[in-house]
């Protein structure tokens, strides 16, 4: 029991002394506070409504919005590719990818931060009924939407962090 606690005890040391802070600590600290200070600009279709909401959801955490000191600028691409078919040759699958372009600008001197990419591709089945075909695909655009943000808010949240 006393080689368990000692262990811990050594972990904990390690991860503190390597320099890591929680994204979302307690209180306004870090980068939470500066993730706080990004303005989403809006993103064109409705890909991009679902993006954008969802960025500014992680980004801001659920704070009203402060000061802007950065400026988040996204550009979307949503490519469709049929990728499973019956017999008679008719679409059963589809693939959505959603592919992302950003810049975090810096909102005194107009200076990019950090640049990227990030790309989702999710699959939707293609059924009989056209409704629930399109269903489907919202369904996945909307979890590729979400996949997106996860990842742009990483790399913002990481790049602000180390700020």
């Amino acid at each position: 029991m006393r080689r368990a606690g000692a262990a811990a005890l050594v972990l904990l040391l390690s991860v503190t002394a390597c320099g890591f802070r929680p994204v979302h600590g307690t209180g306004e600290a870090g980068a939470a506070r500066a993730t706080a200070s990004v303005q989403v600009a809006p993103i064109p279709e409705r890909s991009g409504q679902l993006v954008h909401r969802e960025l500014v959801r992680r980004l801001r955490g659920g704070r009203s919005a402060s000061g802007s000191a950065y400026r988040l600028a996204v550009e979307l691409d949503e490519r469709l590719a049929e990728t499973g078919f019956r017999a008679d040759e008719t679409a059963t699958r589809r693939n959505i990818t959603l592919s992302a372009s950003y810049r975090l600008i810096d909102a005194r001197d107009g200076q990019t931060v950090l640049r990227g990419r990030a790309q989702s591709t999710n699959s939707a089945n293609v059924l009989d009924q056209p409704y629930a075909t399109e269903v489907a695909e919202r369904d996945a655009r909307k979890r590729g939407a979400n996949d997106l943000a996860k990842k742009i808010f990483r790399d913002v949240a990481s790049e602000l962090g180390a700020r």
